[in-house]
Order: C-alpha cells, then sequence, then structure tokens
C-alpha cells in the first residue's frame, strides 16, 4: 500500500520490482525514477482484481484509462495525505458555515440607526471626550 498516493489504483513494474508512485520507487532505490528509461510497453496490475495487464504508453487513449478486466479508472486525481486534510478541512467549515447561516442574525441596538445628530458637531456636543480627534 502506498502511503504517499492514497488511492493508487494500480502498480507498475519498474526494473526487477512494483511500485505504487514514484515517491515509492524513490524511497526504495534513492534516486528519482528515469522516466526516459521506463519501456514503451508498462506491465501494470489492477490492485482491485489484481490482474496484470499491458499498455503501451505511446498510444494511450482514452479507452486505457481503466482495467481491461475489470473496468476499474486507474487515471484519477491522486489523493495524498495532504489533499485529504484539507478536504476534510473544508467539508468541517462547510458544515459549520452552513449551520451558522441557518440561524438568523439577533440585533439588540440600542441606538436608532437613522439617528446620527449625536455625530455632528454643534447638535449634540460633537466628537466624545474619549475620541481620539482633536476638538476644533
Amino acid at each position: 500500500m502506498c502511503r504517499h498516493i492514497i488511492n493508487a489504483q494500480v502498480s507498475i513494474f519498474w526494473g526487477d520490482k512494483w511500485y505504487d508512485c514514484h515517491e515509492c520507487y524513490a524511497e526504495h532505490e534513492g534516486r528519482c525514477p528515469d522516466l526516459s528509461q521506463l519501456p514503451k510497453k508498462l506491465s501494470m496490475a489492477c490492485k482491485k482484481c489484481r490482474q496484470l495487464f499491458h499498455k503501451d504508453m505511446q498510444i494511450f487513449t482514452e479507452r486505457d484509462e481503466s482495467c481491461p478486466h475489470c473496468g476499474n479508472l486507474y487515471v484519477i486525481p491522486g489523493m495524498t495525505p495532504k489533499s485529504c486534510f484539507l478536504a476534510e478541512a473544508t467539508q468541517m467549515i462547510d458544515a459549520a458555515l452552513s449551520e451558522s447561516l441557518a440561524t438568523p442574525l439577533e440585533m439588540d441596538l440600542e441606538l436608532d440607526p437613522l439617528s446620527y445628530d449625536h455625530l455632528i458637531e454643534g447638535r449634540g456636543g460633537g466628537y466624545p471626550s474619549s475620541s481620539p480627534y482633536p476638538a476644533t
């Protein structure tokens, strides 16, 4: 099982071993894989049905995005532990936002929102004494 790509659907045969992703290869071999040295036909093993199959990567079409035995799609967006955490956090934030928007807002104001006379100098005394603005 790959710890880098959580939803890896196939294992790929590189050299003489099976790997789930390029990071697994780099961990085991101590270097990044040289993609120019990959064979034109890749041997793959489906993780769903556990059947082996070969794909010619030079003529890869939309039909080649799934296992020929069980139809399991293996060309899908990869889920890393970080992206799973991000998706989970986004769901939690969305749920909290939906919950807070479902309850009506309570407005308890003592001032009349249309009465601004107390802010105009000469009518209500100008700025309050604790104001940072200088008195004119």
